[in-house]
């Protein structure tokens, strides 16, 4: 019985006691992000395309086992040469290695494709991760926000409720007017729709906040209050570079870059080498050469010039990922430049004591 109740106590207890911080909020929310968890899994996924473009120019080795029972030869040929070189029941059993020697540099252009697809899926899960990051933060500081502006309302209202007592309290000895107490009961009025559009505005913070993070709405949040500090608007331009959404369609170009390279080696030859050891093979004359080494090379001469369409269509799609680059850069600058604009306004609300106003998203 006093288990229960003590475990009954720590599960109630950061409801009652503990209060959630920013930092915990986020913790929370990266581990039940779908978002993430999908990016987390597609840069296992680029992960394991690099160990297998490796595998294409490491060597290959299989076991191979082969059972072959024909029809027998029969009257005069039942005695001759040919039965004895091809026997009714033939069994094989060997041993082979491939090497690729040569794939028109294709393989290693593949490597340095999927090094690059590597990349460029971990700069997106850095970029979901981020996301999250501004989503919890305004949910969290709008529902803190708006718990204080509340907290402000009942304040007042308090105050004007104190002030209408006074005013009717005292109205009979003529120090107050039946104007003044209209004017108070008109003020309290307005203050508690204010409140309840505050109180509206909380609960759709709080359930963001809960669908982004799982906090419940009876968890209470811990107001960590930092000065914030704006440097100038080239410093955060000069950082563009190192945005996460930026790295990676760099990375998609690089990649694209090594798909023309492999389309282009679509027109070389290849070249691969093979050696099989046979542990049992049929009758003679083969039965006693237990080895044997190809050296095999094909050029390709025409495939209906479906070579060179892909290597068109590699050129096109590189094409479109640098356009893509210079999109995203645009579009980042523009996102700095207006984010900016917003929280050096709200810095300047707050440092003049006016209302709270847009919620920050940084």
């Amino acid at each position: 019985m006093l288990n229960h109740l003590v475990i009954f106590v720590l599960i109630l207890y950061p409801r009652m006691g503990w209060s959630i911080t920013f930092e915990e909020a986020f913790n929370r929310a990266l581990q039940k992000n779908e978002t993430v968890l999908i990016q987390e899994q597609l840069v296992n996924q680029a992960l394991e395309k690099k160990t297998q473009a490796i595998a294409l120019v490491l060597p290959s080795l299989q076991a191979g086992y082969l059972y072959q029972k024909q029809q027998g030869f029969s009257g005069a040929d039942a005695n001759s040469a040919f039965a004895s070189i091809f026997p009714t029941d033939q069994t094989t059993f060997k041993l082979t290695a491939t090497q690729p020697v040569f794939r028109g540099f294709r393989e290693y252009a593949g490597i340095r494709q999927a090094n690059r697809q590597f990349e460029s899926a971990d700069w997106l899960k850095h970029q979901a991760k981020l996301k999250l990051y501004s989503d919890v933060a305004v949910s969290f500081n709008n529902s803190l926000s708006l718990e204080k502006e509340i907290a402000l309302y009942k304040e007042e209202i308090s105050v004007n409720q104190q002030r209408l007592e006074e005013i009717k309290t005292f109205r009979s000895s003529g120090r107050y007017r039946e104007t003044d107490e209209v004017a108070v009961e008109s003020t309290i009025y307005s203050l508690r729709a204010q409140m309840a559009v505050s109180e509206g505005q909380l609960t759709t913070a709080r359930e963001q906040l809960w669908q982004l993070s799982g906090v419940e709405t009876s968890e209470r949040l811990d107001a960590q209050e930092d000065a914030v500090r704006l440097e100038a608007a080239e410093k955060y331009l000069e950082r563009l570079e190192f945005r996460p959404d930026l790295k990676s369609a760099l990375a998609d170009l690089e990649s694209s870059d090594e798909s023309v390279a492999i389309a282009r080696g679509g027109h070389l030859p290849t070249i691969d080498l093979t050696g099989n050891y046979y542990f049992n093979r049929p009758q003679a004359p083969l039965q006693n050469i237990t080895w044997d080494v190809q050296l095999a090379v094909a050029m390709p001469l025409y495939s209906g010039g479906g070579v060179q369409s892909q290597y068109r269509s590699a050129v096109s799609d590189r094409k479109s990922k640098e356009i893509q680059v210079e999109k995203i850069k645009k579009q980042a600058e523009q996102e700095i430049r207006s984010f900016y604009k917003t929280v050096q306004a709200d810095l300047d609300q707050v440092s003049f004591g006016r209302p709270r106003g847009a919620a920050l998203e940084v």
